[in-house]
Order: C-alpha cells, then structure tokens, then sequence
C-alpha cells in the first residue's frame, strides 16, 4: 500500500504509542515522525483536490498524529526547528491551500483547467487511500501514475496561466528556513500551539497512557534559533481567560490580566529582547483573548503599548502574503500584510 497510505501510517502511530506508553521515547520518536511525515506529505498533495469537510477531517488527523510528536520530542530532546517544521506545515493547511476555489472565483477563464484539476486530484486522493484486491495491484499502481502525471501537467499549465496560483503551490512547500529570512528585523513570530500532551505512564504488565491539554510556544526570529517554550497546561489558562472575559472593567483584587501575563507573556518575554512587532498567531483558548490587553510594565498600562502586536493566524500565510515583495521588509509592512489577513 506504500508508506504514505492511511493504513501504513495508523501502524506506525500505533507501534509508536505502544513503546511511548513503555516509557521509551527513543524508539517511539522514529514511529511517530515517520506517520507524522506521510500524513503531511498525503495532505499536501491531495489539498484543494478533497472536498473541504474531508480536508478538514483529514487535518484532524494529522493534527493527532502531531500532537504525540510534540508529546514526545521534549524527552527525545530534539531540537526545536526539528519539531517546528511539522507545526508550521501542518497549522493551518487547509485555510493556506484553498488555491483553486480562490483561483475559479478570481479567474474565471482558468475555471475549465482548475475544474479538471480538482477531478483528477479527487480520483486520484480517492485510489491512493484505497486498498486494491492482490489481482487489481498492478492496474491500481498504473492509474495511480497516469492520474499523477496528469495532475502535474495541469499544475505547470495553472501555474504558466496564474502567478498567484504559482505563488500558493510554492508556498505548500513550506519550510522553516524560508520563514526565518522571509520575517524583518526586529520582529519575532510567537506561534502557540494548543496539544494534548500524552504521558507515558508504565505499569507491569499494564500499557496506560495519560493525556493532557497543553500550550506551547515556538518563537521564530530571522537573528536568532527557534526557542520552543512550553506554557505548561491549559486548564489554568483558559480559567483565566472565562475571568478575565467576565471581569475586565471590575475593580478586583486578583487581576486576571496579571495571572495571564505570569502564564503567558511572561515566559516567551525573555526571548523577545530587541523585537519591536510581535506578529503572534494564537492557538485554542488564547485565539479568544487579545495579547495587547495583557498588562504593562507600569500600572495601568497594557502591553500594546511597549510592542506592536499584529495577529498572524497561520504563519503559512505569511510566506504567502511576502511572496515577490522586497526582499527585506519592514516591521511596518509585516504588521500591515498580517492585519490585512484577519
């Protein structure tokens, strides 16, 4: 069925829980990243060809497959850009790749080219997540590869006719690197990542496993490495959020603000010296409170007065948006480009 399919990648993922329920991340680690890495790889090929609730469905998926991962890494010790790589992919996919429903509403001399391409893309996501009898291998394998070379001729057709579907197909091949050359100086992108967090929990005789919601952040900056920080668990977070919702213009004694800014702002603070615009894409409960409103350094202040705060909702977009600008933008143009996407 090849590495990629559904099945070969629900195996990996299992494998890799069982020896993550052991306690041994070492070998939990290659399981799931492998599943994590065909899962995306399918995404992004079969993206815009799937109706938009499979897509959706599909992303749910792999979102699960990526919360282990980020389950795992911290024990595994890997490096933060090594981890990053799959949050950026996979955040967001489905909204960044809606390519040929923009196309067909903004071009519609392109709608016959991008109408064929959506069919051949659905039989073709459709075969590659079935399971051919023994005797029908060979015939599903063919038209596996004829409906493949098709795809990519309509593609380098789309993309000779369309600049701005030639800009979104680079784009779904997105990368860490081109993210960190592609952010100004004197900005940093804090891109949360609501997970549930699985904890091994080894017992004799027994495989258990123990889940819990958690944030962590990812700071990326063009002048530094990406720091991933963990928020620790969300349920105090969220409870401070529904207070702080309810409560912001009462006078009390318990600032719900100052709660947030001890569990929120104030651990990425230390990796944001010197960034003036902070381009911050929320995740789960955050995306329902607004960071500028966090307190100030002096009473009575909030924090979008000491930074400029643009919310980013897919960093994905970002590499979009900045695609065939200037090669080295200001903070004022990224918080711009990021506004005008909300």
């Amino acid at each position: 069925m090849g590495d990629a399919h559904e099945r070969t990648v629900a195996d990996l993922a299992h494998l890799g829980t069982v020896y993550h329920c052991m306690g041994s991340a070492d070998r939990s680690e290659p399981l799931w990243r492998q599943a994590l890495e065909s899962s995306q790889k399918s995404l992004i090929f079969n993206l815009g060809m799937l109706p938009e609730r499979e897509q959706l469905l599909y992303a749910a998926q792999l979102r699960g497959h990526l919360n282990r991962y980020l389950s795992v890494a911290a024990g595994a010790r890997l490096s933060a850009v090594s981890t990053y790589r799959f949050v950026l992919s996979s955040k967001g996919a489905v909204t960044a790749g809606q390519t040929l429903t923009r196309l067909q509403r903004r071009r519609p001399e392109l709608a016959p080219l991008a109408a064929e391409l959506l069919a051949t893309g659905t039989r073709l996501a459709n075969l590659s997540f079935a399971v051919p009898q023994p005797d029908q291998r060979d015939a599903w394998l063919k038209e596996i590869e004829s409906l493949t070379e098709r795809k990519e001729s309509l593609e380098k057709t789309l993309s000779q006719k369309s600049a701005a579907f030639l800009r979104a197909r680079d784009t779904s091949r997105v990368s860490v690197d081109r993210l960190q050359k592609s952010i100004p100086a004197k900005t940093a992108v804090v891109d949360i990542v609501a997970y549930s967090h699985c904890f091994a929990r080894p017992s004799t005789g027994t495989i258990r496993g123990d889940v819990e919601n958690r944030l962590t952040a990812f700071i990326v900056r063009s002048d530094d490495e990406i720091k991933r920080v963990d928020l620790g668990a969300a349920r105090p977070i969220e409870s401070a959020i529904r207070a702080w919702r309810q409560n912001y213009e009462a006078t009390s004694v318990t600032d719900p603000g100052q709660i947030l800014s001890r569990l929120v702002w104030k651990p990425i603070e230390p990796y944001l010296k010197g960034a003036e615009t902070i381009l911050y894409s929320p995740d789960g409960a955050l995306c329902s409170f607004p960071l500028a409103a966090l307190p100030g350094l002096t009473p009575g202040t909030y924090l979008i007065e000491e930074r400029k705060i643009a919310v980013l909702p897919v960093p994905q977009l970002f590499l979009h948006d900045l695609k065939g600008a200037r090669s080295a933008p200001s903070h004022q143009d990224a918080e711009s480009l990021c506004l005008s996407a909300m």
